[in-house]
């Protein structure tokens, strides 16, 4: 009888750990996932102990990570502890110039392993492989990668939400520390609503300019694929934005998907197709 075994894959990020377990004995299906505070390192343990005792014993480990090598580490030895008597080594995984049929031509060296294990695993959600999509995150940074032809063009980098809210706030004197409204005015008329406002237009505007990019060069709209803890604040921002650009010219309906994990999709899909080739 076949021991019960699971493989854990992680996205080491600059503020959480997100994790998934994947049991063998469920034809490589996802049986849950764990997001761990980077301050709360002592949760990733507790979670893992519940897997042990749920599905047996870990067989394999893979991660991404932007994260401090610190705090990788860190992570290491909480493996070999929950599991002393046959400790599991982290596989962490590096960039690509090409991988399950998405070529990479950004400087490889310089792209963060998040960045191109959410490509993958969006790339691998798209049913239509040449339809050109942007993969979109809110998180400590803003990142908007394009992808065209099956080919990871580039993308650009902002600041955060998070992080625009903080430095207006620490950088000035007078200025709150605010959050994010459902609506906007066009116009707003008191400080607090301006800042809002011009967060949420800096952020979404970034994401239409994108979207005009690649209608100018390749006469196509992209699908949009959105992740990160910031997301829901900004979804309806940048479909307004866009409804009122494309009413102008007749565009097609921009199709906005949400997306929960990319990174351990990417990371699943690529493990996957390493181990059946």
């Amino acid at each position: 009888m076949m021991k019960k075994a699971f493989i854990l894959l992680l996205d080491s990020g600059n503020t959480r750990l997100k994790c998934r377990v994947i049991s063998t004995n469920l034809s490589q299906q996802t049986a849950e996932e764990a997001v761990i505070d980077n301050h709360t390192p002592e949760q990733l343990k507790i979670w893992l102990e519940k897997c042990l005792v749920q599905y047996g014993i870990l067989q394999a480990a893979y991660g991404v990570s932007v994260a401090s090598v610190d705090l990788q580490q860190k992570w290491e030895r909480i493996l070999q502890t929950v599991q002393p008597l046959s400790p599991v080594q982290i596989e962490w995984l590096k960039v690509e110039e090409n991988s399950l049929g998405l070529k990479n031509l950004y400087h490889i060296h310089q792209l963060g392993k998040d960045r191109w294990y959410s490509l993958l695993g969006n790339f691998t959600f798209t049913e239509k492989k040449h339809t050109p999509f942007l993969s979109i995150s809110f998180g400590t940074a803003t990142t908007i990668d394009a992808v065209v032809n099956q080919q990871f063009i580039g993308g650009v980098i902002l600041p955060g939400i998070k992080m625009m809210q903080q430095s207006l706030h620490q950088g000035t004197a007078l200025l709150p520390e605010v959050g994010l409204p459902y609506q906007i005015d066009d116009f707003p008329k008191a400080t607090q609503q301006a800042i809002e406002a011009g967060i949420v237009l800096a952020q979404s505007g970034a994401v239409l300019i994108q979207i005009q990019k690649v209608f100018q060069q390749y006469q196509q709209i992209p699908t949009l694929y959105v992740s990160g803890g910031a997301k829901q604040s900004m979804l309806s921002a940048i479909q307004e934005q866009y409804q009122q650009w494309s009413s102008y010219l007749s565009l097609p309906h921009l199709v906005l998907i949400e997306r929960h994990s990319p990174v351990l999709d990417g990371i699943a899909a690529y493990i996957a197709n390493r181990n059946c080739c």
